[in-house]
């Protein structure tokens, strides 16, 4: 995968330029273990894809996380906050 041209990239960068260069480092990184949870933090009940607070991206269902986490390579947990 080439995480440079990838679709969330662009999307990423677009988005959140200030923090493009901190979300590449953790996309890039093969050490890191994304934590996908549901979360309503920003008013509606979505499915966050974090490492250590930091968003990469978000979704409406658990498959969708999980679909874009396997699509890029990362390594992830679901994680039931409940």
């Amino acid at each position: 995968m080439d995480i440079l041209n990838s679709k969330w990239a662009k999307e990423f960068k677009e988005e959140s330029p200030s923090q493009y260069k901190k979300a590449l480092k953790y996309a890039t990184n093969k050490n890191i273990v994304f934590a996908i949870y549901q979360n309503d933090e920003i008013g509606e009940k979505l499915w966050a894809i974090s490492y250590k607070g930091f968003w990469m991206d978000a979704f409406d269902t658990k498959k969708e996380a999980i679909k874009l986490c396997e699509e890029m390579n990362w390594n992830f947990e679901v994680i039931n906050l409940n």
